[in-house]
């Protein structure tokens, strides 16, 4: 018999998640591994008193593990596998510091319009490069995190400078 409330299903859903968070990170962009952990546990325990409440003495037959589960508060800037990040965010700005094209982009943005700079995002690329430097020196797992996949950040940069490559330079002629 399946339940219509979706209780148990998300008793299930969120016990998973937890442990699964807590050894393998997420990809949240604004928010620590803690903090999503912690949320995961909150979920847990919302999901134990609902069915607690619905099925008072019931439940507890076919779940007895729920009886002893305890999930652990974590720290909120927990961070799961730290190194893994701080390795991927330094060797992204090994790759942005090698790009031609980020390079040609931060020395166009000196040859353009306003209005081209921003047609191109000139100014984003620039400071996706700048923003990772940043996280990498305040060891800001998080934002490091966000260029863990930092070849779609190589596209852009392409992107941009082919852009700006295109763009009416004036008197310059480059």
């Amino acid at each position: 018999m399946k339940e219509p409330d979706g209780f148990f299903e998300g008793l299930r859903e969120s016990y998973n998640k937890y442990f699964d968070v807590l050894e393998n990170g997420c990809n949240d962009p604004f928010w620590s591994d803690g903090a999503n952990i912690n949320l995961c546990a909150g979920h847990f325990y919302y999901y134990k008193e609902r069915v607690k409440e619905k099925y008072p003495g019931r439940a507890w037959a076919c779940l007895d593990w729920i009886h002893e589960t305890l999930l652990a508060e974590v720290p909120h800037d927990y961070m799961a596998r730290p190194g893994e990040i701080r390795a991927g965010a330094l060797k992204a700005l090994a790759a942005f510091e090698a790009d031609g094209n980020l390079a040609a982009v931060r020395e166009l943005v000196l040859f353009v319009s306003k209005k081209e700079r921003d047609e191109a995002h000139a100014d984003n690329v620039i400071g996706y490069y700048k923003d990772l430097k940043a996280a990498i020196e305040g060891n800001d797992l998080v934002t490091m995190r966000c260029y863990g996949d930092y070849e779609s950040y190589l596209e852009s940069f392409r992107d941009c400078a082919d852009s700006m490559r295109k763009a009416d330079l004036g008197l310059f002629g480059l």
